[in-house]
């Protein structure tokens, strides 16, 4: 992505994630990371508030299985490109990769700047 919207990561069909996968994760992004980053440290604000104040942003409870990193912004983007891809079924999962990796690249940055508000 050349904006500020992280290119998609797809994960293999069965996968359930563990520390390898999460490295083979940040090593696709992490470049792009590093480039909005721009040099400033890059903790995200929910999981900093989470470390700090546990239980202030959910109770523990709440959180989805096996999604510790979920946010609002997630369900915003996964929401609205699952519109966009869905609009007429997919043929090919090769299909469907290549709608969801458009949608995100024509995401306007002001969409979803406002929505990590």
């Amino acid at each position: 992505s050349d904006g500020d919207v992280m290119p998609p990561h797809f994960f293999p069909k069965g996968l359930r994630q563990d520390s390898e996968g999460y490295v083979a994760l940040i090593r696709d992004v992490g470049p792009w990371i590093k480039k909005v980053a721009a040099g400033r440290p890059y903790l995200a604000q929910n999981s900093e508030v989470a470390v700090r104040e546990p239980g202030r942003l959910h109770e523990p409870n709440i959180w989805p299985p096996n999604s510790p990193d979920c946010n609002l912004c997630d369900f915003y983007l996964w929401g609205a490109v699952e519109r966009d891809t869905n609009r007429t079924a997919c043929n090919t999962m090769a299909e469907l990769k290549s709608r969801i990796t458009l949608c995100f690249k024509k995401l306007p940055r002001t969409r979803s700047s406002a929505r990590a508000q």
